[in-house]
Order: C-alpha cells, then sequence, then structure tokens
C-alpha cells in the first residue's frame, strides 16, 4: 500500500470518528425537556390505544373506568376506584347536561317566534270557488293512481272530460305501454274532435248574438258532446271561449294515488317529530303537509330547479337557514329541513298574515303573491287564484294552494282512500355536537358504528366526508341512535382528547399549516407562531409540527364567533 493510499484512509477514519463522536455528544447533550415531551408523548399513545368502547353485552374494561376517572371525574382520588355502576351513573348525568345542549343549539339556529301564530282552523276550509279544483286532486291523489289517465282544462281542473282506466288490461294481448299509448292516442284524438265541434257552435253562436246575449243550441250533439259543452260553459267563460284557448289548454296525465300510498308509510318515520316541531314553534300541523306535495317524502328528492329534500329548498333559500357546504347539505336531513321549514313558513306568515297565502308563496315565491294582492286589490286565495295571470304564476302556482287542501284531505281520512296502511315506525335518534373536527370513519370504528349506520341517519353528508378524506367541524350536530349513545360518547371524548392532549403533529403528504390547524381546532397563525414558521410555509413530509399546550398555555378548543357553526360557551370542555 503506498504512502498516498494510507494518508486517503486514515483520513477517512479520522472523519467517521468525529461522526460518531459527534452522535455520542449530541445524545449525551440532547435538551432534557425534548426527552421529557418525547416520554410524555408515548405515555399518552399507550393511555389511548387502552381506551375501550363501552358495550352494553360486554362488562366495562378497567381501563375505561380509569380513563374516566382520570380524565374527567375530579370529585376521586387516585386511591379512588370505579366500578360500573359509577360509570353508568356518569353517564345519566352526562346524558341530561349533553341533550340540553344539543337542543340549546337547535334552538339557537332555528329560534323561536317571539309572538303566537294563528292558529285559526278556518284558514284550511275549501273556499267554494276552489272546491272543484280542490276535488280534481282529491281524486288525483286519493283515487286515481298510474293505471288512470285524466284528461282535463289546464286552465281550470275543475273541467275533466274524461278518465281513462288501464287497471284490467290484458298484458297477454301484448305490451302494456303499448296499449296504454295507443289508447291515450285515440282518446285524444276523439275528445279534441268533440272540442274543435263545441268551438266552432260557440263562434257560430257569438256571431249571432242579439244584444250581447249569447244562446248556444245544442241540436244535433249526442250525449258525451252535451256533457262536455256543458261542463266548458258552466265552468269557463263563454265570451273568451275558442277553438285556440281550448286546444291550447288541453292536458292530460296519470294519477297519484300509488305515490301518495307510499309518501304517508314514509312519513311514519318523521311526521311525529314534525308536527313537535311545528306545534313548539305555534305553528298549525297541517303545514307538515307540505312535503307530500313537495316530495312525496322521498329523502333523496331533487328538482330540475335545483330544490332539494323533503321540503324541497333551493339552494339560496337553504342556505339561509342551513349549512349547505364542504361538508354536508341539510337539505337532506329531514329534521333540521323541517326546522328551516318552520321558520321560513314563519318569516312568510309575517308578510301576509293568512296562511293561504303564505303557503302558496312558498311555491311561487312571495314577491308573486304580493304582485298578485296589489294587482286585484285582495288577499282572498280563492279570488288570487282564479283571476291572477302575472308571470311565473302559472299551472303549478295556481293549483299549489288546492293541491295542499287536497293533500291534507287524503292524509286526514287515509283510511278511506287506502285502508289499513301501516306507516314506517318512528325513527329513533339523538342529536350530539362534536367537540372538535372528526373523521366519520374512525368516529365509527371507535363507537362500533357502520359508516352506512351513520350515513343512513345522517343524510345530508357529502361523499368526501363518509369516505373519511374530508373531517367534519366542531359543532357539527351528528344523529345517532339512541342504544349507540353511550358508544358514541366515548369515540367522540376519545377523540376530542387526542386532540386536546396532543403534543405534536407529523406532516403528511398534502398537509398544510392551514389543514393541520383545522384538525386540531387551532388556527394557522397559532401554529406558525409556535413553530417559527411562515402561515404559508411549505412544509415537507416528515416534518414534525409542535403543538401548543392548551391546558398550560390557556389556548382553548373554543368555537369562534364567526364561524358556521354556533356552539354555546358551556360546550367549549369536553362533553364529560
Amino acid at each position: 500500500m503506498n504512502k498516498d493510499t494510507t494518508a486517503q484512509t486514515k483520513h477517512i477514519l479520522t472523519v467517521c470518528l468525529t461522526l460518531i463522536f459527534c452522535v455520542i455528544a449530541f445524545i449525551i447533550w440532547m435538551p432534557k425537556q425534548v426527552k421529557d415531551k418525547a416520554a410524555q408523548l408515548l405515555q399518552n399513545t399507550e393511555e389511548a390505544q387502552k381506551v375501550a368502547v363501552l358495550d352494553k353485552d360486554t362488562a366495562v374494561s378497567q381501563e375505561l373506568l380509569d380513563y374516566v376517572k382520570t380524565y374527567h371525574e375530579q370529585d376521586f382520588s387516585e386511591s379512588d376506584t370505579l366500578d360500573e355502576e359509577d360509570l353508568l351513573t356518569h353517564f345519566a348525568k352526562t346524558d341530561d347536561d349533553f341533550s340540553t345542549k344539543a337542543n340549546s343549539i337547535l334552538n339557537t339556529r332555528f329560534k323561536q317566534p317571539n309572538s303566537g301564530l294563528s292558529m285559526n282552523e278556518e284558514e284550511f276550509e275549501t273556499p267554494e270557488v276552489l272546491k272543484e279544483n280542490v276535488a280534481f286532486w282529491t281524486h288525483l291523489f286519493g283515487l286515481y293512481d298510474k293505471n288512470h289517465t285524466i284528461f282535463y282544462n289546464s286552465d281550470d281542473v275543475g273541467v275533466v272530460y274524461s278518465v281513462l282506466d288501464f287497471s284490467e288490461v290484458d298484458s297477454t294481448a301484448g305490451s302494456v305501454q303499448t296499449i296504454k299509448k295507443q289508447l291515450i292516442s285515440e282518446e285524444v284524438k276523439r275528445l279534441k274532435d268533440i272540442l274543435k265541434k263545441v268551438a266552432k257552435r260557440v263562434s257560430a253562436a257569438k256571431q249571432n248574438s242579439d244584444n250581447g246575449k249569447t244562446t248556444l243550441s245544442l241540436k244535433g250533439f249526442d250525449a258525451e258532446e252535451k256533457r262536455i259543452a256543458k261542463l266548458l260553459l258552466n265552468q269557463l267563460d263563454h265570451q273568451k271561449l275558442s277553438e285556440k284557448m281550448i286546444l291550447k289548454s288541453f292536458s292530460y296525465r296519470n294519477g297519484y294515488a300509488h305515490r301518495f300510498r307510499q309518501a304517508i308509510k314514509l312519513s311514519g318515520r318523521y311526521m311525529g317529530e314534525m308536527k313537535r316541531i311545528f306545534r313548539e314553534r305555534g305553528l298549525p300541523e297541517e303545514l307538515t303537509i307540505i312535503p307530500f306535495i313537495e316530495s312525496s317524502f322521498k329523502l333523496n328528492a331533487y328538482s330540475h330547479a335545483g330544490a332539494a329534500g323533503i321540503w324541497q329548498f333551493i339552494r339560496d333559500t337553504g342556505k339561509r337557514y342551513l349549512h349547505i357546504d364542504e361538508y354536508t347539505d341539510e337539505r337532506y336531513d329531514p329534521i333540521l329541513a323541517t326546522y328551516a321549514a318552520a321558520t321560513h313558513l314563519t318569516n312568510e306568515y309575517a308578510l301576509f298574515e293568512s296562511w293561504p297565502l303564505t303557503i302558496n308563496g312558498y311555491n311561487t315565491g312571495p314577491g308573486r303573491i304580493q304582485q298578485a294582492i296589489k294587482k286585484l286589490k285582495t288577499k282572498d286565495i280563492g279570488v288570487i287564484v282564479k283571476k291572477f295571470k302575472g308571470s311565473g304564476y302559472g299551472f303549478d302556482s295556481r293549483n299549489y294552494y288546492p293541491e295542499f287542501l287536497a293533500a291534507l284531505d287524503v292524509y286526514e281520512n287515509q283510511e278511506y282512500y287506502f285502508g289499513d296502511l301501516k306507516p314506517e315506525q318512528p325513527e329513533e335518534f339523538v342529536y350530539l355536537a362534536l367537540p372538535s373536527p372528526m373523521n366519520i370513519q374512525k368516529l365509527s370504528e371507535l363507537s362500533g358504528q357502520s359508516v352506512d349506520e351513520v350515513a343512513t341517519l345522517n343524510l345530508g353528508l357529502k361523499p368526501e366526508v363518509i369516505s373519511g378524506a374530508v373531517e367534519l367541524p366542531k359543532g357539527y350536530l351528528l344523529r345517532v341512535h339512541p342504544t349507540a349513545k353511550e358508544n358514541v360518547y366515548l369515540a367522540m371524548q376519545q377523540l376530542f382528547d387526542r386532540v386536546q392532549y396532543a403534543t405534536h403533529h407529523v406532516v403528511g403528504a398534502g398537509d398544510s399549516l392551514r389543514r393541520i390547524a383545522k384538525q386540531y381546532d387551532l388556527t394557522a397563525k397559532q401554529l406558525a407562531l409556535h413553530n417559527n414558521l411562515l402561515p404559508n410555509e411549505d412544509l415537507a413530509p416528515g416534518t414534525v409540527i409542535q403543538l401548543p399546550d392548551r391546558h398550560k398555555r390557556d389556548v382553548e378548543l373554543t368555537m369562534e364567533s364567526n364561524a358556521d357553526f354556533v356552539m354555546p360557551d358551556s360546550l367549549h370542555n369536553p362533553i364529560f
């Protein structure tokens, strides 16, 4: 080995020994507080892993009892032990307290009216002028189903030309749909021929009128033609009657009795709670009929106009009362949407002081009802339905209140129309407000609930939340089944403690200070200052972000006043 090689080897050895010496020195002189923090982190991790979820079918673990005593039962000394009875007593005390807080959140979001509202039952009596209109919709909701096609005048649904009944169609003779289509086509032609004949006779009578008096001769008409002619002349203004008008207003549709029957069954899940909400707010319980004509109680109903849920709120109206954001669309939550509907109807009633006008305005908008009142100089719903021709007040708007009255009649007399129906059992649930941001996947796993169970009770949750990609914010009102309440309590508390007692966070792919701060219910500014970083600084995966000690440094997990979800101050502390 030459001298150059020997010198190079010695140099490498010297460098290696120097590095080893530096590492040993660093370990020896590492600050004691870092060691202590690492030890504390390990202890917290081990304790968190010991936490068990309460299962009614199994004994409560000693680790769980110790966990509750250590973190949440201040009246016990270290030498005391808790038994299962102590924990159940603790749950009972917590249940009363937490249920009150959940109701407080609901009442804060959906405030009670300051004064009582009118509950005059006479307001829901059918006006004389609308009786035939209401009868039309009563037949469609209670008597005619998908096997019936009704032919009528869309300008006045009291004019019904005929009804085809397909319930006895022989399916062996060919495709039922093909047969129905052919029969409907033949009926349309037959009726239009009669209408043209009647219109010509009316036109001739007008030309031969004497001193403004028109006499229509029915000579030469068969029985069916006479019936339709009399129907048109009795219901419509014959001075304005023309072939063009009659044919333009000719229409037909199938019945809805099968849908209404199913809607009554579905409504059993929620109707009791909906009536309670309206009753407590001084609103007529009859208003809970609106979802029958809006959505037939289909929970995922979504219209071409962008209206969603059983109350069919459009996005702009829904956002006045409900949360529609990256986490949830509460229009799909039938109970929260009912709170919103009660608040909305209360606000609209203040404009009209009339429930018929308020109900009509729910469909067409309050501005259009105000236009009708101003133009016709009346608040009479019958006059408005019959005479208002304003822009946007078309077939659906004119018929909305008659539909409501018909639906109310069919619902209240459901046994007469449908026999012995068996509505679905009321859905049991309680609302729990999340004490910190939480991942649904982790909450479900810890509480022993399947994600599908959580999703079924919380229909407004976005797919990103259900998948666990996005955490729900603190204060979100999560619906759970009462039998799972204790399990979810513990799971929520455990996840809350992980946030509250966490000392650091290891940066993952896609993490930012803002995202990490949101996860631990802090602000990006707090994290940046605590770690000597810039608020928008890029973070490399694997970087350790230190979290403030929220107990020693007075950093509380609180809901900021301008946050989307408002929680009472009493919920700033852990649930238990």
